[in-house]
């Protein structure tokens, strides 16, 4: 009997163990599974889920010329079920190589990859009789986001131009939201907001989301990927958050675990959507714990919250729209809402520090019950963090620098302590020490367990910072360590629609780039490779006798600091103006007067010389003159005008020229806007030759020509409401300088055009306007603002092509022989092999 129960209680014990080893075996793969699922994007999958395929591609038309760029859309997830095939498609794994050769060819992913496995993969094909090719890639269990690359080539499809340095680069960002992990995978990824185009015929503007991929302890990031979001939970579609102008806030709302969305968005928007009350709205999207096919969350709109309303935010509306804070302000360990000031007060002598508290006032937190707005004083665009550690989160926002060449988006990064209360007070604003935060226009608190500090924009060239905080010194001073958010297959990006200008700007062989931008500092980007494979440096900006060249409207005209657009954008060239054999440095620009430096070094090293003033023969520059044209403006009222006509200037306002010697002379010839002309936006109406000649004395000296006619004795057309663009260039090859022009009714509606020149090389004639077009179609409607053109011979094969300078000072591509092509190369696209081990 106890034998028997002895023998029981051992089965009983065998029994046991067995079941809890099960359940330990279950909990383990569980626990692998749940990894994998909540976003291990960047996790290896078992190898027995992993295997190579190859994708058999026809180019079956013809391909005229050498370097035709091909970009058959490809349909993995399509490929991979076809053959039932397991797991899904690991875009980091692509390769295309030519049949025959088994040469592996560079290509870039175009931008569906982002969010889908369907998408155009992207190459040149280098001779036309090379018309077959695979696409190989692996399969995994989970699909990864994607990586940086190390190298993009230049396809001429208009891709954008990478900096392809080999090393991190920076990355752009307007509005930084968060440093937030989005992948699931541990590492803190950049999120914020474009308020436009990034790249043509892109989306206006989106919340996107830069996932970090360095080790622990470094801050690497990768390749831009938008989020999406349905309207309901039974909603099939997914949409792109758009803008054009719009902020978020990206932080677990619902405290589930998972970060949620929040955003506001100007009137603006309600232009490009069917919603017209979308500005009077904080939106909240909650995140549902499913991932799009690119590794990124899904969100679902939960709810919306109405914004506090002002007469004085008539930007939006009588709204104040942004930025939006989720943020436990007065220390009850509930989220509440705090809306900033956007924009308004950007070209003011004083920052408006008013933010609008909205204190949650459910005690769960979730969903937020919002009390009535209280106004509190906590700075300009204000964000919150703990920054002299006594637990209470400190305000930290934007003061006018009082040193800045203007007030337009002059500003200092300052922090005021919390002085406590139901209603948090605020103490004056303090510099932090070192040397001044400036150059920023829009800041984000970093406020986690692992890392906490400041995400700093910089308008010069749209970068982020990250000035982690490392808390105080043993003198009590308050520490920062200065990150630069930078990733290895970085666009080129110079500022706020920096305009190019590709040239040999050291006179190395290969082309450089030299470029304006909104906010007047011209810069250049030295080509550190080869015309074929150009690999760039950052962003440098030009001197002129040792000082950064900067140009502004408060600069040039006397009497209108505070002018509410104290902008610049410069229109670089880099052409022989004064006839020494030396590229001077032209500069048309915001304003309606035309200036240029005086290249005094050499080929190789240049240098520049005082700014000069371009001068038309009949309209003489006196203080008198710049005084009248201040006046115009505005100046001794504060009631600003912009872009009226001036008979003090030839010029057009905010006009792009046309440098080249059009009548034959040896002498460098200008086309511009003409200033005796306007449109109803307040642009010019035509274009004007002026030309250079040699006065009796031998000096040089411009006079205005005439203006440029079609055959029928039309005006050449500027656009309407837009920057006018003149770009002197023999497009056909036929010894004659054509024009390429910016043309369209409106800003969002323009396409560039190319006006042949049909008379001689002494008598330039041109015809009427003909629309460029990549493979047929019209590059019509790409972005709102620009694109800003720029003509060379960028793949080196003898013929110009074409570069669109974006919104962002980013850079796409158009390569030739595609814009020549009367339409896109067609595809047979083979069904998906297994490759042997």
């Amino acid at each position: 009997m106890c034998s028997d129960n002895g023998r029981g209680d051992e089965n009983m014990v065998r029994l046991l163990a067995r079941a809890i080893a099960f359940i330990l075996m279950m909990a383990m793969v569980a626990d692998w599974a749940g990894r994998l699922l909540v976003g291990a994007a960047w996790a290896q999958p078992p190898a027995e889920l992993a295997a190579g395929y190859s994708i058999a591609v026809t180019v079956t038309s013809k391909l005229p010329a050498e370097n035709v760029p091909l970009d058959p859309l490809v349909d993995f997830d399509k490929a991979i079920s076809a053959i039932n095939a397991a797991g899904v498609l690991d875009p980091n794994s692509i390769e295309v190589r030519e049949t025959g050769t088994g040469r592996v060819v560079a290509h870039s992913l175009g931008d569906g990859f982002g969010v889908s496995n369907r998408g155009r993969v992207q190459w040149v094909a280098s001779r036309p009789d090379q018309r077959t090719y695979e696409i190989r890639f692996r399969t995994a269990a989970v699909r990864p986001v994607l990586r940086p690359r190390q190298f993009t080539p230049l396809v001429g499809v208009g891709d954008l131009v990478s900096y392809n340095a080999g090393v991190p680069r920076p990355v752009t960002m307007r509005f930084p939201a968060r440093l937030v992990d989005l992948t699931g995978d541990g590492r803190l990824d950049l999120v914020g907001t474009l308020p436009h185009y990034y790249a043509p015929g892109g989306e206006l503007g989106g919340i996107v989301c830069i996932p970090q991929v360095a080790a622990e302890g470094e801050l690497e990031f990768g390749e831009m990927a938008r989020l999406r979001y349905r309207q309901s939970a039974g909603d099939d579609q997914s949409k792109h958050f758009m803008g054009p102008y719009l902020v978020a806030d990206v932080i677990d709302v619902n405290r589930d675990g998972h970060p949620d969305v929040i955003y506001t968005t100007t009137s603006k928007t309600t232009r490009f959507q069917p919603d017209r009350s979308i500005h009077k709205f904080v939106h909240v999207f909650l995140n549902s714990g499913r991932r799009d096919a690119g590794g990124m969350p899904e969100f679902v709109f939960d709810r919306k919250f109405p914004l506090p309303s002002n007469p004085a935010a008539a930007d939006s509306g009588g709204h104040w729209w942004g930025p939006v804070r989720v943020v436990d302000l007065d220390g009850d360990d509930v989220l509440d809402l705090v809306v900033g000031r956007m924009f308004s007060d950007q070209a003011d002598l004083v920052r408006d520090p008013r933010c609008y508290f909205l204190k949650n006032t459910n005690p769960r937190g979730w969903p937020m019950q919002l009390a009535p707005e209280v106004v509190i004083d906590c700075g300009c665009r204000a964000c919150f963090l703990d920054v002299d550690g006594d637990g209470r989160r400190d305000a930290v926002g934007l003061i006018l620098d009082p040193n800045a060449q203007t007030p337009y988006r002059g500003n200092l990064v300052t922090w005021r302590k919390n002085l406590g209360g139901k209603t948090p007070r605020f103490g004056p604003p303090r510099r932090f020490p070192g040397s001044p935060l400036k150059h920023s226009t829009f800041l984000s608190a970093v406020d986690t367990p692992r890392r906490r500090g400041l995400l700093l924009n910089d308008k010069r060239t749209h970068s982020v910072r990250f000035l982690e905080l490392l808390g105080p010194s043993d003198q009590g001073d308050i520490r920062f360590r200065s990150h630069v958010i930078a990733s290895r297959s970085a666009d080129v990006v110079a500022g706020d629609q920096a305009s190019p200008f590709p040239c040999d700007w050291d006179g190395d062989g290969d082309w450089d780039l030299v470029v304006g931008g909104g906010n007047g500092w011209p810069t250049v980007i030295l080509n550190e490779g080869t015309d074929r494979r150009p690999r760039f440096a950052l962003p440098r900006q030009i001197s002129s006798e040792g000082r950064p060249i900067r140009i502004f409207m408060s600069q040039v005209f006397p009497g209108i600091r505070g002018y509410f657009h104290d902008m610049g954008y410069p229109f670089p060239s880099y052409v022989d103006w004064d006839g020494d054999k030396l590229p001077d440095l032209m500069l048309p620009n915001i304003t309606n007067r035309v200036f240029w430096y005086r290249n005094v070094g050499t080929r190789t090293d240049p240098k520049f010389g005082p700014r000069q003033q371009v001068l038309v023969d009949g309209y003489p520059e006196t203080s008198q003159t710049l005084k009248a044209t201040a006046r115009r403006l505005g100046a001794g009222s504060g009631k600003w005008n912009k872009r009226m006509l001036d008979p003090a200037s030839p010029f057009g306002w905010r006009a792009r020229a046309g440098f080249g010697d059009f009548n034959g002379d040896g002498l460098v010839d200008m086309v511009h806007a003409d200033g005796r002309t306007r449109h109803s936006g307040g642009y010019a109406e035509a274009y004007a030759l002026f030309v250079q000649y040699r006065d009796g004395e031998g000096h040089l000296r411009l006079r205005r020509d005439r203006v440029i006619t079609h055959p029928d004795g039309k005006p050449l057309k500027c656009p309407g409401y837009i920057t006018s663009q003149a770009i002197a260039a023999d497009w056909d090859r036929d010894g004659l300088l054509d024009l390429i022009c910016h043309w369209g009714p409106a800003n969002t509606k323009c396409q560039p055009m190319f006006v042949r020149n049909i008379g001689t090389r002494t008598k330039p004639r041109f015809d009427h306007p003909r629309p460029l077009s990549l493979w047929g179609q019209p590059l019509y409607n790409l972005m709102k603002h620009g694109p800003y053109w720029a003509v060379h011979d960028i793949d080196g094969d003898g013929r110009p092509d074409l570069l669109a300078g974006c919104a962002y000072g980013n850079y796409a591509f158009y390569r030739r022989t595609a814009m020549d092509m009367p339409s896109r190369p067609t595809f047979q696209i083979g069904t998906a092999r297994r490759l042997s081990r």
